[in-house]
């Protein structure tokens, strides 16, 4: 990936904004990888109107005149001046995991335990998955990344219910990890990274639980937790969870399935089918199955 991800994702964010209501002020995760081989790194930004001409286009088309205005006003203006929160540069630690064409890989021995993990999460094995986790070793940072790692693929797995005590004690576990690290920054910055992960999914389903609290109001709540779900990147152990969230979310604020944020909570749900076909949200939601 490159600089030109970097302005696409920007455009996605602005786009999801218009289209879903989502509060502005929400932002979009990007992360590449490159290889440095002078010692040093260049990133160009620029402006990009694409999004804007698309909105423009579709405004175009529409006949009726009321509706054409309020598209108007929600199509904002052209995307001219680089909106870049942070850019954060640091060394890579080869992840022991990896997903790869919709599976869940280990990097090392296919005989080692985190391999044997990797085939139970693949197989939705996830009791099994659970115990091989408690087998893994935790000495070296090597061992204690590898089981960070496992127990955040198993928080996200979409058939995974006990999200919420698994990720209590990942914090803790992380923070734990992270003071060991203190003499080595390519470690801990890494760590620190895992935290993010876990943070972002955490606040997110914190917000997704008080759209139903005496008091709160539903749609800021779906709002703010809308748009920390929407940072877990493809690849990312928290990905396919925080998508069904969204799904979710979504379907919530259009349970007619008459506009467009059932049409959008439609494809993540189709995304997931193609991955997990058994999924018992994607048949309550796209099959009106309720047999869990």
């Amino acid at each position: 990936m490159g600089v030109q991800d970097l302005v696409e994702r920007t455009g996605l964010a602005r786009e999801r904004a218009n289209k879903v209501m989502v509060l502005l002020g929400n932002h979009a995760r990007v992360q590449f990888d490159e290889h440095v081989t002078d010692g040093r790194l260049v990133l160009r930004f620029h402006g990009d109107e694409t999004t804007y001409h698309k909105s423009i286009e579709h405004i175009n088309a529409i006949t009726d005149l009321r509706l054409k205005r309020q598209s108007l006003h929600l199509a904002g203006g052209p995307f001219t001046r680089n909106s870049i929160l942070s850019v954060i540069v640091r060394p890579t630690v080869p992840p022991p995991l990896i997903m790869k064409d919709g599976r869940l890989h280990a990097a090392r021995d296919s005989s080692t335990p985190l391999a044997e993990f990797a085939r139970a999460f693949n197989n939705s094995q996830l009791r099994t998955a659970h115990a091989t986790i408690r087998s893994l070793p935790r000495q070296s940072f090597e061992d204690r990344h590898a089981r960070i790692l496992a127990k955040l693929w198993l928080a996200g797995h979409p058939k995974h219910w006990g999200e919420r005590k698994l990720l209590l004690e990942l914090a803790e576990e992380i923070e734990h990890a992270v003071n060991s690290a203190e003499q080595n920054a390519a470690h801990r910055t890494e760590l620190v990274s895992l935290q993010r992960w876990l943070t972002n999914l955490q606040r997110g389903i914190i917000n997704f639980d008080q759209r139903t609290k005496d008091g709160q109001k539903v749609v800021p709540s779906m709002n703010r937790a809308e748009g920390y779900f929407a940072r877990a990147l493809p690849r990312e152990p928290f990905y396919w969870k925080s998508r069904l969230y969204q799904a979710r979310i979504w379907f919530s604020m259009d349970p007619n399935r008459n506009a467009q944020l059932w049409r959008r909570s439609e494809q993540i749900l189709r995304d997931l089918e193609a991955v997990y076909p058994n999924n018992c949200w994607v048949r309550y939601y796209l099959h009106k199955d309720p047999s869990g």
